[in-house]
């Protein structure tokens, strides 16, 4: 009987050993994660800047170089800000199966830099040179350039969602994080009924950024079109400027 009773308390130890290297692993990742966001922030504001004088100078390609650069750094920013996401959730689950769970100030770790003005601006920047034939040319050529970040199948894919994923990301994280108040000694009816107004509010700016984003495809598919109207058109008036001079020679041949 002692022998059972060793083995079944060997059992749980082993388990509450593993259940918190899981959790350890959870936080050293998301302290990390954190870490990084302000990084990746910066190097696509830098980036923007550098777009922004490349087309002031009516260097095509750079512009594009630049653009790619901002696009990869947000979409990096995104993948972060959702793992921790991810890492929050499991944390919350895990944590329910021990007495005296490690903690973790996870309202801290979601307290992220402002990227989606940053995704703002690299959309404004993208769309002036979307109107300009000369640098829509190379962007068609580009469009479909792989970005090494999941989630985006190219660089055309990532320009025109980066935004509203971002929004969506941030949003989600903040609402979850908003919600450990509720279960912390904190729990005064004011306070709970501020966090649950904030999140209300993030969610609501999250169906704003939607049916913005929605808009703002609808206006580049149309801007495309444009693009392969005019592209179209061109190449038939070059094309009916070669046949008569070639009939014209054909002429003057026989003559």
């Amino acid at each position: 009987m002692l022998l059972i009773e060793k083995e079944e308390s060997e059992k749980k130890e082993k388990i509450r050993r593993e259940l918190e290297q899981r959790i350890g692993g959870l936080i050293a990742d998301s302290q990390v994660l954190s870490q990084k966001l302000p990084e990746r922030v910066n190097s696509a504001r830098e980036a923007i800047d550098t777009a922004e004088q490349e087309y002031q100078d009516g260097a095509f390609a750079p512009f594009w170089d630049a653009v790619e650069v901002a696009v990869t750094s947000l979409a990096h920013f995104d993948t972060g800000v959702r793992q921790i996401g991810k890492n929050y959730s499991e944390y919350q689950t895990e944590i329910k199966q021990l007495e005296s769970p490690p903690v973790f100030d996870w309202k801290k770790a979601a307290d992220i830099p402002d990227a989606i003005t940053i995704a703002n601006r690299l959309q404004k920047i993208v769309r002036a040179g979307q109107r300009n034939f000369q640098f829509a040319v190379i962007y068609e050529q580009r469009k479909t350039n792989q970005i090494l970040v999941a989630g985006f199948a190219g660089l055309g894919q990532a320009l025109s969602q980066i935004a509203y994923r971002i929004s969506e990301s941030t949003g989600l994280l903040s609402a979850a994080i908003a919600d450990l108040s509720f279960t912390v000694s904190d729990t005064s009816e004011k306070a709970i009924e501020a966090d649950r107004e904030n999140a209300r509010a993030v969610m609501e700016s999250i169906k704003v950024i939607r049916r913005q984003t929605k808009t703002e495809a609808e206006t580049e598919a149309e801007a495309r079109r444009e693009y392969e109207r005019r592209e179209l058109e061109m190449l038939d008036n070059i094309q009916r400027r070669r046949v008569p001079s070639l009939l014209g020679a054909k002429d003057a041949s026989n003559n």
